[in-house]
């Protein structure tokens, strides 16, 4: 390996992926810009540890199946370099791309890879993943060109600041870009091209992981900007509130009673919003 003045630590969490980890570790161990390969076996039944060990890998143990982010976590809190760079252990990604992800950094908080084609994408995710990244662009402001590469390069004290909320799923990657945006930090996307992947099957359910990474982002952005979940629900129930007191008006001279209870439902969500924006705020400054 090169040597550590190249302060790149290289974290992979693998789930029985020994056959994407004899084509990528080689490749990795062979790079100057890599100072360090962790490899974190998230309770592996297959030879994963023993092929790692054997590539020249540090291999960090999970005593069980934790989940893709809680590996990364670990490898995270190990690492022995200042600079992160996560990627997969299934070989989608090129090892030839960290270069130009890392020298981003400095002028960025966090680099993404952005993949140019679904190659190793299930077409039935597609879709999921794409309302996912309208309800991300949205809650966030920003255009996202790719909200769940596990391809990226970070600081290490950066990540360790929003560690804690994190997930330990796959949502790991989500949630990080949620985040940094949302905290006020930089992040920009660099295009790499993804192959298909070697051996194994994906742990990813388009249903359950879809709505669990939903409520992520949601989340995610009450933690850090609240006003944005808040002040919609509120304007759409106060909308609907005055219109509905109208009609009542027009048509039978009174304002029925729902639509008092949406109006002062409307008021009272803004209420909560306004008081957790303010909250947030507190936090973060503290911090």
């Amino acid at each position: 390996m090169a040597d550590r003045s190249q302060k790149v630590s290289v974290v992979i969490p693998a789930y029985n992926e020994e056959a994407g980890l004899q084509t990528i570790l080689p490749r990795l161990c062979q790079l100057a810009e890599v100072a360090e390969v962790i490899v974190v076996d998230d309770g592996s039944t297959d030879a994963t540890s023993e092929v790692a060990a054997k590539a020249g890998a540090r291999v960090l143990r999970q005593p069980y199946n934790k989940g893709c982010g809680a590996s990364l976590k670990r490898g995270i809190r190990e690492a022995s370099n200042e600079t992160i760079v996560i990627m997969d252990a299934d070989g989608q990604h090129n090892p030839d791309d960290i270069p130009r992800l890392v020298e981003q950094l400095g002028e960025y908080d966090l680099v993404v890879g952005a993949r140019q084609s679904e190659a190793g994408s299930p077409v039935l995710r597609r879709p999921g993943k794409q309302i996912l990244t309208w309800v991300a662009e949205y809650l966030t402001g920003r255009k996202i060109a790719d909200l769940t590469c596990g391809f990226r390069a970070f600081p290490r004290e950066r990540a360790l600041e929003i560690l804690h909320v994190l997930p330990n799923s796959f949502s790991f990657m989500t949630t990080q870009t949620m985040a940094n945006i949302t905290a006020g930090y930089s992040v920009t996307h660099v295009p790499i091209a993804a192959s298909p992947r070697i051996g194994g099957t994906s742990s990813v359910n388009i249903v359950r992981d879809g709505i669990r990474t939903l409520l992520l982002i949601t989340r995610i952005t009450t933690l850090f900007n609240p006003l944005k979940v808040f002040a919609p629900l509120s304007l759409l129930l106060l909308v609907v509130g005055s219109l509905y007191a109208l009609w009542g008006i027009i048509r039978q001279f009174h304002i029925p009673p729902g639509a008092v209870l949406a109006i002062l439902a409307g008021l009272v969500i803004l209420s909560f919003g306004i008081i957790a924006d303010q909250v947030s705020i507190i936090v973060r400054e503290r911090r």
